[in-house]
């Protein structure tokens, strides 16, 4: 995610306070669980329980979070990223 937006970042963090996580959620119902803000004794404790649960990606651990702060991505992250470019990843040559 190399076109992360300090904005983004530091709504994150504002969103969190009261909460174990703060993760951006799509109208669909996607996650973007690596572009999120986590309490680490919460986030260790998920983590630690999905790997139990065998559910062992970022989406498990957010489901074990008891409480998180689901930020919408069209309705938030877009005011402050219009073009929603923060959540571009490049993993590929192909992608560059």
């Amino acid at each position: 995610m190399p076109f992360i937006e300090r904005k983004v970042v530091e709504y994150l963090f504002d969103q969190a306070v009261n909460y174990p996580a703060a993760v951006p959620r799509w109208r669909d119902g996607r996650l973007e669980p690596l572009h999120a803000v986590y309490n680490c004794e919460a986030a260790r404790r998920a983590a630690q329980q999905a790997i139990d649960d065998q559910a062992s990606s970022m989406i498990g651990l957010v489901d074990h979070i008891a409480r998180v702060r689901f930020v919408s991505v069209e309705d938030e992250v877009a005011p402050l990223n219009p073009k929603l470019d923060t959540f571009r990843n490049l993993n590929t040559p192909r992608d560059l």
